[in-house]
């Protein structure tokens, strides 16, 4: 049963990052999965809560693999693997991701479903991380929701500017640099320590 669910996400994505959101069909993602259409609803309630059901196994299967590895590692190191991990993902699937924000600026539902079922379970993991290097005095002790938006944020503002505005044709920043860059004021703050 989870290999079906699997692939009809999989499919979904692809009917959704090409067609859009409102010219998909359940049909078409039933055809592109393999699947009868009545197999779909078997699995999601509506066509929204696939959309979301997507999105969210973008997001979210990754993470758990992501946090086990960087537990080994430092603190820099860990940074910069999970600046490194979520950047992937979203260029990986930029169409599926912009058609997704562009349907949830003005579908109130899809984004309270997906801030609960993937925004605040993905932070949920990333502030315990913080917290526990927190208690391995890695980290000073701030609040763990705001300091993971702070990174998230820092993150997110390169990539507005380079896979929804197409900013690379006025700047183009070099990704290792960029990810160099956060991480050291991430952690170290801007602040010439020297004066």
């Amino acid at each position: 049963m989870e290999e079906r669910r699997r692939e009809i996400l999989a499919a979904a994505g692809r009917v959704f990052a090409r067609k859009g959101f409102e010219r998909s069909t359940t049909a078409e993602i039933a055809r592109e999965a393999g699947v009868a259409e009545g197999t779909i609803f078997r699995y999601f309630p509506t066509k929204r809560d696939l959309l979301v059901s997507v999105v969210a196994s973008l997001v979210m299967e990754s993470l758990p693999a992501l946090l086990e590895r960087i537990e080994t590692g430092t603190i820099e190191d860990a940074i910069k693997d999970i600046l490194r991990n979520r950047l992937d993902l979203i260029k990986e699937n930029a169409p599926l991701l912009k058609l997704f924000f562009a349907e949830a600026l003005f579908r109130e539902d899809l984004r309270e479903k997906f801030i609960e079922e993937v925004v605040l379970r993905a932070t949920a993991r990333a502030e315990a991380f913080y917290r526990q290097q927190q208690e391995q005095g890695n980290l000073r002790p701030l609040n763990p929701q705001i300091a993971i938006r702070c990174l998230m944020g820092m993150l997110g503002i390169f990539v507005i500017w380079k896979e929804f505005l197409g900013g690379d044709k006025y700047v183009r920043f070099d990704e290792e640099e960029v990810l160099e860059t956060i991480t050291t004021i991430y952690l170290d703050g801007v602040r010439d320590r020297g004066r």
